[in-house]
């Protein structure tokens, strides 16, 4: 019967002393690495959030409008309307002078003959509420129909278009008795 020899080379008490301390020094080399990396990696993620915060609020005045609603609804043929228009300033500062125009076609009509509103300051996170009276002309198909806003101080002027629906006037029925008859 044979044995089976393995020559494993054996090493002394100093080798696996110097051993130890080298994997020693390597584990706190690795946890200075690790905890470097962990810090890098967590200033990162604040720094990448903050330029998303700052990419969400726009800076300087800036106004985000849009229709509110409009009375009635949908509006009616041959009536008044009134609409109102909400406008917000989104931006990190006031907006000042801020005019606002509007613009209509047919079917509607300013019966005021007064598109222009003219507010002198807009501090950031407020809004205001613009009103506007409209006249539905009387022979207006049912429909959805446009009116534009535009906004702006200045020589430099943004605009919005808003959808408004109109259904036709009801009519009247004509009703007349031609015979009526009563029996006992």
């Amino acid at each position: 019967m044979k044995k089976a020899f393995s020559f494993t080379k054996r090493k002394s008490k100093r080798q696996e002393a110097t051993i130890g301390s080298l994997f020693h020094l390597e584990k706190k080399t690795i946890e200075r690495y690790y905890s470097a990396f962990l810090i890098s990696v967590t200033l990162a993620i604040i720094l990448l959030a903050s330029v998303a915060f700052a990419a969400t609020v726009p800076i300087g005045p800036v106004l985000k409008v849009e229709l509110a609603k409009y009375d009635p609804f949908p509006a009616e043929a041959g009536s008044i309307a009134t609409i109102w228009i909400k406008a917000e300033n989104v931006g990190t500062e006031p907006t000042r002078n801020e005019i606002f125009t509007l613009s209509v076609d047919y079917p509607f009509s300013l019966p005021n003959n007064d598109p222009v509103r003219n507010y002198g300051t807009i501090s950031s996170g407020d809004d205001v509420l613009l009103e506007y009276k409209l006249l539905v002309d009387a022979d207006a198909p049912n429909g959805t129909y446009k009116i534009k806003i535009r906004y702006g101080s200045g020589q430099v002027l943004e605009e919005k278009e808003f959808e408004i629906t109109v259904n036709e006037q009801e009519k009247d029925a004509d009703l007349k008795a031609l015979f009526v008859e009563i029996e006992p």
